[in-house]
């Protein structure tokens, strides 16, 4: 159990990271952008679903700006063993 608690970890932490690069890249010539970016998201949450609201399992992930939130909607993934 330890080994699946360190690998959803890792795999979030990985997650996360990527949303940074991304948003570091896409804005990083547009300091409008970044500013309206700051000033309309003060924390990001993650939430993992079965199926996301598109109905696309196991493959994309849905991003919305709801209450100062990132929401970050992630299908659910499985771990080979």
């Amino acid at each position: 159990m330890q080994d699946c608690a360190r690998s959803f970890g890792n795999y979030i932490h990985s997650y996360l990271d990527g949303v940074c690069y991304q948003i570091n890249y896409q804005f990083k010539k547009d300091d409008m952008v970044v500013e309206g970016f700051l000033e309309s998201v003060k924390e990001i949450e993650l939430e993992i679903v079965q199926e996301t609201k598109k109905g696309l399992k196991n493959t994309y992930h849905e991003y919305e700006i709801k209450d100062e939130k990132l929401m970050c909607v992630l299908p659910t993934f499985q771990v080979s063993s």
